[in-house]
């Protein structure tokens, strides 16, 4: 797998804690900060998916 892959997994898996700090750092609302977490999962797949085409590695 992946490095990418599974530092995803792992943001999803520590989703919960991870909302916590980012409401408690920057205040923002728990639901938002679970679906941030759960974007940045996103993009980091993503990257890895796409990032050779994007970025013509």
């Amino acid at each position: 797998m992946h490095i990418s892959y599974a530092f995803a997994k792992e943001f999803r898996e520590n989703k919960e804690n991870l909302a916590k700090t980012a409401t408690l750092e920057m205040g923002k609302a728990i639901k938002e900060s679970k679906s941030e977490v759960e974007k940045c999962a996103w993009a980091i797949e993503y990257f890895a998916d796409n990032g050779k085409n994007i970025f013509k590695w």
